[in-house]
């Protein structure tokens, strides 16, 4: 995400936040405010709450302490959350793997996502990209899907088949006159 495009996000949650209606009660915030951020410090999500937490902080008025509690599939984060006081003094970055993806990995979850969370608004959108590794046949999306619908055991042929065209294994990998054992190309 560009540096304009996201201070131009935490400039709109800031006049939400200093927005006349936002402000029911007199007196808030009186206290910091939590946001918990279910994955650990310095990836993209930590790093976009800090940046909005500090664009807060002035119209507020108020410190916004960033609490990273990853774990679980982010379930450990989402369940501080759920069980918090209805005060609105903790928030929490929630992505689709937390409200969509895991009631169907976790048989239960200490948290209903539909009941536990009420949605505010979107910070932001991260793309994402399918990768593979470079001596992998799949070149493109189509082509990756093609592979995928091969039968299993084609699947594992053509990629033994292509890492054994490379030099024979040292015995030792340990040994000085032993040559580095060649990477798997096409």
């Amino acid at each position: 995400m560009h540096r304009r495009t996201l201070l131009g996000h935490a400039a709109a949650v800031a006049a939400l936040a200093a927005h006349p209606f936002a402000r029911a009660q007199a007196d808030y915030p009186n206290q910091p405010i939590r946001w918990v951020v279910p994955y650990p410090a310095g990836g993209g999500t930590d790093v976009l709450a800090r940046t909005v937490a500090e664009a807060l902080r002035v119209p507020l008025g108020q410190q916004i302490v960033v609490d990273n509690r990853p774990g679980a599939s982010t379930n450990i984060g989402a369940q501080l959350v759920a069980t918090a006081k209805a005060d609105g003094y903790t928030l929490m970055s929630a992505d689709n793997a937390l409200l969509a993806y895991n009631e169907h990995l976790f048989s239960k979850l200490p948290f209903s996502p539909e009941k536990d969370f009420t949605y505010v608004g979107g910070l932001s959108r991260f793309p994402l990209a399918l990768v593979v590794h470079p001596g992998f046949e799949a070149r493109t999306f189509q082509e990756f899907i093609a592979y995928a619908h091969r039968p299993a055991t084609a699947r594992r042929t053509t990629w033994r088949w292509r890492c054994s065209r490379t030099a024979p294994r040292p015995s030792s990998p340990t040994s000085p006159t032993a040559a580095p054992r060649p990477r798997c190309r096409t």
